[in-house]
């Protein structure tokens, strides 16, 4: 009996050192939230006729301000811009349909000048 007593007395002991020399365990860390979704519209896109544009307005903007549209080199009426050419300082002017979220026509741009 004696030897039942001491061997379950140092498993125990020997337990408790094992925790301290390992150190505190470690926080048990909840997994990372799921990515949220955005849902993306195509709210403030212009529809041209061979590509597609954004819509902008500064916050200094006025209401008589005539609208901006930002758009790739591709889209440019004199045709596609080739790579690595830029061109500064030339009006372009297109003609388009502003969008609604779901794809409908807002208003039809014309072009001015």
């Amino acid at each position: 009996m004696r030897f039942r007593r001491a061997l379950a007395i140092g498993a125990t002991t020997l337990a408790a050192i094992a925790g301290v020399l390992s150190g505190p365990a470690a926080p048990v860390q909840a997994a990372a939230p799921a990515p949220t979704a955005v849902a993306v519209t195509l709210a403030n896109t212009i529809a041209l006729s061979n590509c597609s544009a954004s819509l902008v307005r500064f916050p200094t903007s006025l209401s008589t301000d005539s609208a901006m549209m930002l758009t790739n080199g591709h889209c440019y009426e004199g045709g596609f811009i080739a790579a690595g050419r830029v061109i500064q300082n030339v009006s372009s002017t297109r003609t388009g349909t502003l969008l609604n979220s779901s794809g409908g026509s807002v208003a039809r741009s014309a072009p001015t000048g």
